[in-house]
């Protein structure tokens, strides 16, 4: 089994809790986040690594849902660099991650950042969606040997066959992940029939929410998502540009109820009867009853044959396989019919 497949085991799904930057560049925030994931049941939490001057440039600006969520027109180097936080937090983040049971994972946002964090062995690496057409970054996770997840919103399949390409020969350790960038993500945007395209491609395929509840989640999961991710955050008051598209406790812990029931109505996909069904099977399938009197040696007709229920005899279903059979005695009307009311062969 590959790394991972390792990682994920058994769930599904396999639930991300997003810290990312909601930590607001604490690290008591971030270690109550960690342990929030832990208690609401999440399998993994994951933060971001970065420097505001290696992410972006001077003059580059917010997006409109951080000038909203943040209340001022100020760029993104100074938005970034309220929300970074040192590889010493990251390392103890990581260590109660573990304590927790949970997987640890991060988001960098360059090869030098990517370098950096790397021996805190991360049981991940995720690329966000901004960075899905990185070659620099791809080609550094590539190279790092853990599982590599990206997210692919913004992307078309164009930016997917380049992606499977920079993985060819490790698409094993590749999981990508189904998203739309916006925060929220309207419904009308969310696309989830495109998880199948990705599912096409052999890799492991999820979801990263940015909805405003549990319907797109529960839906990516119906359509084969393995991974599920989901931002987190103490307070959606907060100030910062994530807060108010994430979910606190109360509302992870209902989100991930809600998946947890998506996952019990989709079942293991074998047909077979249910135990809730036994009572009504038993009263509402039928049993053969002869509809006229047979006499002794007389084979047995369609005409002679009637299905009533309850399913307390010869399931109705034997019927043609029964045909031409000889009556072992003179049967009456109404019996209901056994293997030892008909012969196999013979006058």
């Amino acid at each position: 089994m590959n790394a991972l497949r390792r990682l994920i085991g058994e769930a599904r799904p396999w639930v991300v809790a997003e810290i990312g930057v909601n930590h607001n560049g604490r690290l008591a925030e971030a270690l109550a986040l960690v342990e929030l994931a832990a208690r609401a049941g999440a399998q993994a939490v994951k933060f971001q690594a970065f420097r505001a001057e290696r992410l972006a440039r001077v003059d580059a600006p917010l997006a409109e849902y951080q000038r909203r969520n943040l209340g001022g027109d100020g760029g993104q180097r100074e938005m970034l660099r309220a929300l970074e936080i040192d590889t010493p937090a990251l390392t103890a983040c990581a260590a109660r991650a573990r304590e927790l049971g949970l997987a640890f994972g991060v988001t960098p946002f360059d090869p030098r950042s990517l370098a950096e964090i790397l021996p805190l062995e991360p049981d991940f690496v995720k690329i966000g969606s901004g960075d899905a057409d990185n070659f620099l970054l791809l080609e550094a996770a590539r190279a790092c040997g853990r599982p590599v997840i990206v997210s692919t919103g913004m992307c078309d399949g164009d930016d997917v066959e380049r992606l499977l390409d920079w993985f060819a020969g490790a698409r094993e350790r590749l999981a990508l992940l189904h998203c739309v960038s916006a925060y929220p993500a309207p419904a009308e945007d969310c696309n989830l029939l495109a998880l199948a395209a990705l599912r096409r491609e052999g890799v492991v395929t999820g979801f990263s929410d940015h909805t405003a509840d549990a319907r797109a989640a529960c839906l990516a999961l119906a359509l084969g998502a393995e991974i599920i991710e989901r931002h987190i955050t103490l307070d959606r008051a907060a100030p910062g540009p994530d807060h108010a598209c994430s979910s606190d406790e109360a509302d992870l812990r209902a989100w991930l109820a809600a998946l947890a029931g998506t996952r019990a109505l989709l079942g293991d996909g074998m047909k077979r009867p249910m135990p809730s069904e036994g009572d009504t099977r038993r009263v509402a399938r039928k049993s053969l009853v002869l509809a006229r009197p047979l006499r002794a040696g007389e084979a047995l007709e369609r005409g002679h044959a009637a299905c009533l229920r309850p399913a307390d005899g010869l399931p109705a279903w034997r019927l043609p396989g029964l045909l031409g059979r000889r009556a072992a005695r003179d049967l009456e009307a109404g019996l209901l019919l056994n293997e030892s009311d008909l012969r196999e062969e013979g006058p």
